[in-house]
């Protein structure tokens, strides 16, 4: 009973477009009812909703205004700086 205090457990990498999920299970154990260290688990599917339409319609909307803002931004820095001709 005290090697399941020394296992390792390497190599394990998530699939390119994963996302990070919290998934607590609930499981009968029989016999000797306890549980520690390591539980190994196959075949878990965790479905993360799409951001909304109007969420996406919202991110670009402020990429927008700070791209804009930065223009106006550098354009009067750049008028600020340019010698008057007479």
């Amino acid at each position: 009973m005290a090697r399941y205090k020394t296992i390792t457990v390497t190599g394990l990498y998530a699939p390119p477009r994963a996302e990070v999920a919290d998934v607590t299970t609930s499981i009968n154990s029989y016999g000797e009812h306890w549980s520690s260290g390591l539980g190994r688990f196959d075949d878990f599917a965790v479905r993360t909703p799409p951001h909304s339409p109007l969420f996406k319609a919202g991110a670009v909307v402020v990429a927008l205004i700070g791209i804009s803002a930065l223009i106006l931004l550098l354009a009067r820095l750049w008028r600020r700086n340019t010698p008057v001709h007479q």
